[in-house]
């Protein structure tokens, strides 16, 4: 697990560019005993994913940040058929994924994605391996900041909420690890924050060009995703 993202979002939040969440509001996973004790086993993920969306309402402003191992599995399901174009399913991987199974994305969407009422926001971050549609959501963006990857109307995963999720990288790309002060850092995290740094009002398409500019501007080749469970204006002000 790359540790520094958790740290360094956490002090954006606080010193940066502030987001508006309470300290008690925010529950922190990691193997590092140092940030916390709570440690990002799979029962431990999905716990506290169910807690983050339990009782949410319209205008509620949620926001979920995952930094680690990402992977791929043959999807089983017969969701490929919309969601799955390539076939596979995307992970996460837990400390105990060897023991305890890793957590594909039909999953997290239904945990995450489908109990969200309309008007409630979610903004998700993935700094890992194969993430490009991790959250299965349905509208993906190009550079142009138009839909690049259209919905089935009558798909399944649809959501009234708004979630917004930006990836490390495609689907079929590996996540780079960053080094900043010798601890690895997730190449995705550190360039987030270092692209809101420099211009902490952005728009949803400036966030995603200007991260994937400081990505390559460190020689990295990974190109995040931008999606969203149902089409937004790009235009608009990023906001978590």
């Amino acid at each position: 697990m790359h540790h520094i993202p958790t740290a360094r979002l956490h002090n954006f939040d606080s010193t940066g560019w502030n987001w508006g969440y309470k300290e008690s509001n925010v529950t922190t996973l990691t193997d590092d005993p140092a940030i916390s004790k709570v440690l990002p086993t799979r029962a431990n993920i999905i716990e506290q994913l169910k807690a983050l969306v339990k009782d949410a309402k319209r205008n509620d402003a949620l926001f979920f940040c995952y930094s680690g191992h990402g992977s791929q599995v043959i999807n089983e399901d017969e969701d490929e058929i919309t969601t799955e174009k390539d076939g596979e399913d995307q992970t996460i991987c837990p400390v105990d994924y060897e023991r305890r199974g890793m957590i594909v994305d039909d999953l997290l969407n239904e945990i995450i994605v489908k109990p969200l009422p309309m008007g409630c926001r979610l903004t998700v971050l993935f700094d890992c391996c194969n993430s490009g549609s991790a959250l299965d959501l349905l509208y993906m963006y190009g550079a142009d900041g138009r839909i690049e990857d259209g919905a089935n109307p009558d798909d399944p995963k649809k959501s009234p909420a708004d979630v917004v999720y930006l990836s490390a990288c495609r689907d079929d790309q590996g996540a780079m690890t960053d080094f900043v002060d010798g601890p690895p850092t997730g190449a995705l995290s550190h360039c987030f924050v270092d692209a809101l740094t420099k211009q902490p009002e952005q728009s949803y398409l400036d966030v995603l060009l200007n991260t994937r500019r400081e990505l390559a501007g460190k020689g990295y080749n990974q190109v995040p995703q931008l999606s969203s469970s149902h089409p937004i204006d790009t235009s608009l002000q990023f906001i978590i």
